[in-house]
């Protein structure tokens, strides 16, 4: 639990300085779905970069945190938190259209992410 929840804050506060770089409109509806899908269409590569850079590094810091907890089992406990981080990302991309490139990417990136920060923890 410890990885997931390191793992969600650092995402989200690595969202939260994209979001000072490519904010969105005033008065943006987020329930509006048609308004979202306008918005993302308008964003350049470089915040989907900064994005996909977020969720990776949160990954990885899950990772470095499940495995120093969970020393005998990080390899599992790695793949938890990469296939769970991974499983919120989908259903964030379902909801919320991006584009294909980040969704491949991101996909298959959670798990391996998660693998190497508690490999490279586990090896201290």
């Amino acid at each position: 639990m410890a990885g997931l929840v390191t793992g969600w804050i650092v995402i989200f506060i690595l969202e939260a300085v994209s979001h000072q770089f490519y904010p969105p409109p005033e008065g943006l509806d987020f329930t509006n779905k048609e308004a979202v899908t306008t918005f993302m269409e308008t964003l350049p590569t470089g915040a989907f970069v900064m994005l996909l850079a977020a969720w990776m590094i949160g990954t990885f810091t899950g990772g470095i945190v499940g495995g120093l907890i969970n020393k005998l089992a990080w390899r599992n406990t790695a793949i938890i938190i990469g296939v769970i981080l991974a499983l919120g990302s989908i259903i964030n991309m379902t909801l919320i259209p991006h584009p294909t490139w980040l969704m491949v990417v991101a996909s298959v990136g959670y798990v391996p992410m998660a693998y190497f920060g508690a490999r490279i923890i586990s090896r201290k």
